[in-house]
């Protein structure tokens, strides 16, 4: 595996949620230390070094993910996400190290500070510091680091669970009817949004394409002219993984319906001995690419966003040898337990060879598959390049001003809630308080 596996070794399955808070601030404050240092070092290290500096920072960034999304199904909406992992996955997982600027990682770096995450004057195996060696540490090496600096930094609980806010009580029925009214109205815009988000998304990745055709062409001709030659079936290699938030999210729900689809037919179908082993370690890579898509997607939702799903099922599954090869392929996991997609089939559940490589990254082949079925529901407009961009700025247009109506729909919304409660108080200032209130007045001139 190219990146490390989630903790579910002692080190970590008994932490509490103050534990796991814990953790995750400590994570997030070496990263800051780091990503400081970096910038620091920056002019005096050669390309290589910067290479293998950013390599390493990258494999903790993926721990801290891990233990991020871990947090979170052992605890939901309990975990304090801390500042820094939002903006710095979004430096390192949606760029290429050669194009991540030193000054946004400082930036990334100096947020936060004297929050919950401080920089610390010493760190154990802070392999970011001049002369030391790149280290990529596993989670269980860095949950011993954090118990050897527990002592010394600032310890902060998670967040209580949250409360709502119940008017099941209320009995007026004509702004009760309001506001059902104006709900439907606010759901029908969302709707709207949804549709024109994923026009523009489609969009936004057909000017891509182009924008690399014209780039391959350019660079083509200036190689040699003669070579410069593309007819209908020239294919540009798809991006390598998710490119903003919302694709790590819709990604994140994607991989999930895949695992849940191999589980489900693994405790249903009968899987012949010589490929138990590695349908099973294909299974289990995509619940690892699964819960790092999780983890991302969480950075930049926040908790209550982000619903678990089956993950949290699974995650359990898996930490306690529920879903151990032996009881999965003796059809012994209850998968109807299980919610998914079933349109979302991996296209390696019938193959012979499924197993991956030691340093083959399964992030790719698995976002590429996503993508053919996106383009199977959405496909690639063949517009030109001057009627892409004239279609993209109506739906920009629409887009705005679809979120004016729905603005104003919710501005529209919280009056008729302020309402309510006036009229709930009145209600309550003038009934049965009020009749106590005289009753006693009564009996007193009595």
């Amino acid at each position: 595996m190219p990146w490390p596996t989630p903790g579910n070794s002692s080190a970590t399955r008994n932490l509490s949620a103050v534990g796991w808070q814990g953790l995750l601030d400590y994570l997030s404050s070496r990263l800051r230390a780091a990503g400081r240092d970096y910038t620091i070092q920056h002019p005096k290290l050669a390309q290589s070094e910067r290479q293998q500096f950013l390599e390493a920072l990258f494999s903790e960034i993926k721990i801290s993910t891990f233990a991020l999304a871990t947090a979170n199904i052992k605890f939901p909406n309990r975990i304090v996400i801390p500042r820094c992992f939002g903006q710095i996955f979004h430096l390192f997982y949606e760029s290429e190290f050669a194009a991540i600027d030193p000054l946004l990682i400082h930036i990334v770096a100096e947020a936060g500070e004297g929050e919950r995450d401080p920089i610390l004057s010493h760190y154990v195996g802070a392999w970011w510091l001049p002369g030391e060696e790149r280290k990529k540490y596993s989670l269980s090496d860095l949950v011993a680091m954090w118990h050897d600096q527990s002592a010394i930094m600032t310890r902060s609980l998670p967040e209580p669970p949250a409360t709502s806010l119940v008017l099941s009580e209320l009995t007026l029925e004509s702004l009760r009817e309001a506001r059902s009214l104006l709900l439907a109205s606010i759901e029908i815009v969302d709707q709207e949004i949804a549709t024109n988000r994923v026009a523009r998304k489609r969009v936004k990745t057909t000017m891509q394409t182009l924008s690399q055709e014209e780039a391959m062409w350019k660079r083509t001709l200036k190689e040699d002219p003669g070579e410069c030659e593309f007819d209908d079936t020239t294919v540009l290699p798809p991006l390598p993984r998710p490119v903003d938030k919302d694709d790590w999210k819709k990604f994140h729900f994607y991989v999930l319906d895949r695992v849940c689809v191999a589980i489900k037919k693994a405790s249903q179908t009968p899987i012949p001995r010589e490929r138990q082993q590695g349908f099973y370690n294909r299974l289990y890579t995509e619940f690892l690419v699964g819960t790092l898509a999780y983890g991302i997607s969480l950075a930049y939702f926040g908790n209550p966003f982000l619903p678990q799903g089956s993950l949290g099922i699974i995650h359990e599954w898996f930490e306690t040898d529920q879903l151990s090869p032996r009881c999965l392929f003796e059809r012994k996991v209850p998968s109807e337990m299980l919610t998914m997609n079933e349109l979302h089939q991996p296209s390696w559940l019938d193959k012979d060879d499924i197993a991956y490589g030691e340093d083959v990254d399964p992030v790719p082949e698995i976002y590429a598959e996503w993508l053919q079925s996106l383009d199977q529901l959405h496909p690639i407009s063949n517009l030109s390049l001057e009627e892409l961009l004239h279609l993209r700025q109506k739906i920009v247009i629409h887009a705005r001003q679809l979120g004016e109506l729905r603005y104003d729909h919710l501005a529209r919304a919280q009056e008729l809630k302020d309402r309510i409660f006036r009229c709930w108080a009145i209600t309550y200032r003038w009934g049965k308080p009020w009749k106590t209130a005289a009753f006693k007045s009564t009996s007193s001139e009595v």
